[in-house]
């Protein structure tokens, strides 16, 4: 009696199972996330194309060497320099401390412009800065060299950015001045919460209607500020358990929607749709995020390629929106940079430059 009761048991489990395997057959498996290599240019090779549009071309900087290259491995402008050089996708310069004008070259290399100053340039799109050799004021140009506004504090910078709609400066007080592009909305706040107040990191949205900041030591934290005319709000923060005492990265999402923080053993990511936080343990301080757009069956997703160095190491993990890590890959470089083009994810290693697709499937 005992016996047969076993095999009906048994029967039955049997039976379970099987009905069980065949949904989960019927169920379609989880997209996996692939890189796909497409080319590798070496560019002291030297190989220029001279092209009719170099302006839709990513540029590039590595160690002593610019320039600027297409989705298809052509290098368009390739460039040595001796001292400094500031470039951007759309502007490129090369300085050294004694110039008192500043020649701002189109990726073909024409000279669009000349901006009579000292200082040391900075290029975000099609934005000029020229940081002055005080260190505590900054100006910004216009494409035609004219001057539009300069800011000074009794206080040395120690963190900028700027976006399509305004600019964000992080000084050694503790204080952050942020301006639209047209002055026309201007703030200054001072987040505090820290026994020793300074700025280590700063970012302002694409929209310009946030600004994201890494406060302070002793009591080291994270802000996100929403801006509202002439006044600022802190909306999030989150203290560190452990602190950095070097200039660290903040980066706002294309879409506004996240902010990622470089910290000393995390990555944070804050969402700020629910004000909540993630962190990512690298292992590494992250340098550069960059965006790519991968196609799945039904849908668009932005990943976030994010390089981040641990001397001589470099690495590049891809992150979702989720803040869920999909991977990464490492390797050993004196310089190297990442850009991103639809799904085509491009990493630069010293003189040389890949293409790689990221491809669901």
């Amino acid at each position: 009696m005992v016996a047969k009761q076993k095999k009906v048991l048994y029967i039955f489990i049997c039976i379970v199972f099987c009905i069980l395997y065949f949904f989960i057959a019927l169920s379609p498996l989880e997209e996996h996330l692939h890189l796909q290599p497409v080319w590798t240019i070496n560019i002291s090779e030297n190989n220029q194309e001279k092209k009719q549009h170099p302006e839709t071309d990513h540029h590039f900087l590595l160690g002593k060497t610019l320039g600027y290259f297409d989705k298809e491995g052509n290098i368009s402008q390739l460039k040595s320099f001796p001292f400094r050089a500031a470039i951007s996708d759309s502007i490129w310069t090369i300085y050294t401390p004694e110039n008192t004008q500043i020649n701002c070259h189109t990726p073909d290399g024409t000279v669009f412009t000349h901006i009579d100053s000292t200082g040391f340039p900075f290029f975000e799109e099609d934005r000029i800065y020229i940081l002055l050799p005080s260190g505590n004021s900054v100006s910004s140009y216009s494409l035609d060299g004219t001057k539009q506004w300069t800011h000074e504090e009794p206080a040395i910078i120690t963190a900028f950015d700027s976006s399509q709609n305004g600019t964000v400066i992080g000084y050694s007080n503790g204080k952050i001045f942020y301006t639209n592009n047209s002055q026309s909305i201007s703030a200054t706040f001072m987040p505090g919460g820290s026994n020793y107040n300074v700025i280590l990191g700063v970012a302002i949205s694409p929209n310009g209607k946030y600004v994201a900041a890494l406060c302070g030591l002793e009591s080291q934290r994270i802000i996100v500020a929403q801006v509202e005319k002439n006044q600022t709000k802190i909306i999030y923060h989150e203290f560190l358990t452990e602190e950095t005492k070097n200039q660290s990265l903040v980066y706002f999402s294309s879409d506004n929607n996240n902010v990622f923080f470089d910290t000393k053993n995390n990555l944070i990511m804050v969402n700020l749709n629910n004000l909540s936080s993630t962190h990512l343990s690298l292992n590494s301080n992250a340098i550069h995020i960059v965006e790519c757009t991968c196609n799945t069956t039904n849908t668009s997703e932005i990943i976030y390629a994010i390089l981040s160095k641990n001397e001589p190491n470099y690495q590049v993990s891809l992150v979702n929106k989720n803040a869920v890590l999909l991977g990464n890959f490492s390797f050993n470089a004196n310089n190297a940079f990442i850009a991103s083009e639809n799904n085509s994810l491009f990493v630069g290693k010293d003189t040389i430059i890949s293409r790689m697709d990221l491809i669901k499937e």
